[in-house]
């Protein structure tokens, strides 16, 4: 069944929240240091996001896509539901000037075709390659629209609520549309797996540009009614203690991110700054988006737990952009592992079906064995926006019998019973001499050879029409190449693995590795970055340009 909700829209959710407990906090924000920022109380966001949204209407939004540039923090949460009150579709997107952001921001400009841009401050025109004629307004000017009285925008549920566009982990970033409809049966799904009640308090730093940050960690609280302490990502990529800090500080009960930010505690987080943590009270530890290793979770229970953590809140789910956020989580809680495969990431959400299908012949592959994600369901969104051929690709599928339509994902996955493990993706498959290998298995077997690694990122390269293996390292922290051994020692690990020999191993400095915006690696951007060196006239080798991370 569909997740149960009473709010046709999420403009209306904001307007009963703020109705219902005009006081009660809403957001808090921490500055890049871990302190507190400010606050935002219900009836505070509702009345600045209604000055916001009479200021959007004066430049004809409704329905129309509007771009919201707002770093994190106060201004872009505000922003994000002005946009909702007068009817318009939210763009979020990073910051111009933000690592990496300028490209991708052009990119979606120029496919959406907004009607306005928020952004602090305004911006200077021209600056960040936006069309001049643009208009820009700052959300940062407008405090309150008095009494609080909602704009006449007549808003369906079948209506673009926002125009999600993917981190481009794989390829090109597109444009999911999600309607008013799919955000809050997702949210609805999210708020029964995960256990919410009016007394959970959420920790989240993950960027609100992401669909696991924007819907996880902005939308679900408030549909919740729980109120929500944001933290800015670059706080916790540079400090990851500041995470674990502020989770015990604020007494927070649910939070979580990508696998990278469990080993990224582990690696990084030294023991004196533990002292006096206290992680008892987090009950709802997720961890989703991207495979992840057999290993990892229990590791970080046992790490942990002289915090007081309970291996029991961990959540392995499974999500996408696509599907709104979350597709498969619980029933169970802690993690479920299955060696050689990776965590066990549950089931679909009710009113939801999940196949596992062979990309080649339409077909659910046999029990037991690996295929392709496809889902049905209504979080599934809408489709791509402004690309119909790409859009009856992707949410169009349909099986060999000719059931359908299906969401195809591009991830792989297998079941253990009932429970998902997903394995991988198809892009990132290597198939040398027939056999499929995946990436993050080759990953994993480097980062053990050689204790100077941090990171791997595993992909295949053409060499005189056959495919071979190269692999790019990113250093720890303190560390520079070239490292005495670890060339040797990577490749003769993966030889014992999986019987693989490793044309080349490129070292990259700390946070070389190039990565999504949630943190994902970008395997497709090195195979291109190590193909461009290769090709420069002279090069005389092999190499990955250092690239930093954005996060």
């Amino acid at each position: 069944m569909p997740g149960r909700t009473k709010f046709r829209d999420l403009a209306a959710l904001l307007a009963h929240r703020a109705e219902e407990r005009p006081d009660g906090t809403a957001y808090r924000f921490l500055r890049d240091n871990g302190e507190p920022k400010g606050e935002l109380t219900r009836a505070v966001l509702y009345e600045r996001a209604l000055g916001i949204s009479r200021m959007l209407l004066g430049h004809r939004v409704t329905g129309r896509p509007v771009l919201v540039l707002c770093p994190p923090g106060p201004e872009f949460v505000v922003a994000l539901y002005g946009v909702m009150l007068a009817g318009a579709i939210a763009v979020p997107l990073p910051s111009p000037g933000h690592r990496g952001a300028d490209e991708r921001l052009r990119r979606a400009a120029a496919d959406c075709d907004p009607a306005a841009v928020l952004v602090a401050g305004a911006g200077r025109p021209g600056s960040d390659g936006l069309p001049e004629a643009l208009p820009r307004l700052d959300p940062g000017a407008v405090e309150s629209a008095g009494a609080p009285a909602s704009p006449s925008v007549t808003r369906r549920p079948e209506d673009p609520a926002i125009l999600q566009y993917t981190s481009g982990s794989t390829g090109s970033p597109r444009g999911v549309v999600l309607t008013h409809a799919n955000v809050l049966d997702n949210l609805a799904h999210i708020h029964r797996a995960f256990g919410h009640g009016p007394d959970s308090r959420g920790l989240i730093w993950l960027p609100p540009h992401h669909d696991m940050g924007l819907i996880g960690g902005i939308l679900q609280p408030l549909y919740g009614g729980f109120e929500v302490t944001l933290m800015p990502p670059v706080a916790v990529v540079a400090r990851p203690r500041l995470w674990l800090q502020a989770i015990s500080r604020y007494r927070a009960t649910t939070s979580g991110g990508p696998a990278f930010a469990y080993e990224m505690c582990m690696q990084r987080v030294r023991p004196e700054h533990c002292q006096g943590l206290d992680l008892s009270g987090w009950r709802l530890a997720f961890c989703g988006a991207e495979p992840i290793p057999p290993d990892l979770l229990p590791r970080f229970a046992r790490w942990a737990a002289p915090m007081g953590f309970d291996a029991r809140a961990l959540y392995p789910c499974y999500g996408l952009a696509e599907a709104t956020l979350l597709v498969t989580g619980g029933p169970s809680r802690g993690a479920r592992t299955y060696p050689g495969l990776g965590a066990g990431c549950g089931s679909p959400m009710p009113g939801h079906a999940l196949a596992l299908v062979d990309p080649q012949t339409a077909r659910p592959v046999a029990e037991g064995g690996e295929g392709e994600i496809w889902i049905r369901g209504p979080s599934i969104a809408a489709g791509y926006w402004n690309a119909p051929e790409a859009t009856a690709r992707t949410f169009g599928a349909r099986l060999a019998d000719g059931s359908g339509p299906w969401l195809r994902t591009g991830d792989l996955g297998r079941f253990v019973d009932a429970d998902l493990v997903v394995t991988g993706r198809i892009k990132d498959l290597i198939v040398i001499d027939g056999r499929n290998h995946h990436p993050q298995d080759v990953e994993r077997t480097v980062v053990r050879s050689h204790a100077g690694i941090a990171a791997a990122a595993a992909f295949g390269v053409r060499v005189e029409g056959r495919e071979a293996l190269v692999v790019a390292v990113e250093l720890r922290r303190g560390l520079r190449a070239p490292v005495d051994g670890l060339p040797e020692r990577g490749r003769g690990a993966v030889a014992g693995a999986h019987g693989l020999a490793v044309r080349d191993v490129v070292t990259l400095p700390p946070r070389g590795l190039p990565r999504t915006s949630s943190g994902k690696l970008q395997r497709h951007r090195c195979r291109m970055d190590y193909q461009a060196v290769e090709r420069q006239p002279g090069s005389g080798g092999h190499g990955c340009p250092a690239r930093k991370s954005i996060a």
